[in-house]
């Protein structure tokens, strides 16, 4: 069956994007309430991990269908370890981590997995950090709200906001006046001379050897751009 759907997409010649997800039904069935006398404590429901496989062998499946445009895929994954299940694999050796930030995010050798970063994979325990940066900012839950909407919140009195404070996420090329620049000035003239907020660059896959293509959120003001890549940017 899902042979027959794939293939008739693509004699269509259409631009699909396959999002693969858990079933929460059957999660919620059996999700275990953690407690100081059990052992199995802060550890996911065997069916966590039952559905994480069965996303992964399905991902696979659709990989041999759609190659090579293998691209197109999302997956659902419960678990963060489930990532370097996923193709293209790469080992990370805790050891390249900060003692520190090893300490502080243990899952974060498989956050640098390249399925993860180039955007094949989420899970959704890794909004968690929308929460913490709460702390931090009381506006974070906002501004990702307008990001998401496309630029349309809600006020106080659920009314839309005036369009002179909306933003919109976009994307764009690199100028060509900014090709072997660093990305401060490509930041600095952009705000200067169009109004835009640049925020993080999207790299194509091989830049320096990359298995994957990637978003490089907040790059260091020093970092060289390449006509290849492409600008996130608020207007």
């Amino acid at each position: 069956m899902l042979s027959e759907i794939v293939n008739k997409t693509l004699d269509n010649n259409e631009t699909v994007k396959v999002v693969i997800m858990t079933s929460y039904i059957h999660l919620e069935e059996n999700q275990m309430i953690p407690s100081d006398q059990d052992e199995t404590a802060g550890t996911a429901p065997a069916t966590a991990h039952t559905q994480d496989v069965n996303n992964i062998v399905i991902a696979a499946t659709v990989e041999r269908l759609l190659r090579p445009v293998g691209e197109r895929i999302i997956v659902e994954l419960q678990q963060e370890a489930a990532f370097q299940y996923l193709r293209p694999k790469l080992y990370i050796d805790r050891r390249q981590f900060f003692a520190e930030m090893y300490r502080r995010n243990r899952v974060g050798t498989f956050q640098f997995a390249p399925p993860y970063i180039e955007g094949k994979t989420f899970c959704p325990q890794t909004l968690a950090f929308l929460t913490y940066a709460t702390f931090f900012n009381r506006n974070c839950m906002s501004i990702v709200e307008q990001l998401l909407s496309g630029g349309k919140i809600l006020s106080a009195d659920g009314e839309d906001v005036e369009d002179d404070h909306l933003r919109v996420l976009d994307q764009i090329v690199v100028p060509k006046a900014f090709e072997g620049k660093s990305f401060g000035s490509l930041f600095s003239g952009l705000l200067r001379h169009h109004g835009m907020l640049a925020v993080g660059l999207y790299r194509p896959l091989k830049f320096h050897g990359s298995l994957v293509p990637y978003v490089f959120t907040n790059p260091p003001p020093h970092e060289l751009l390449d006509l290849k890549d492409l600008v996130y940017i608020l207007r």
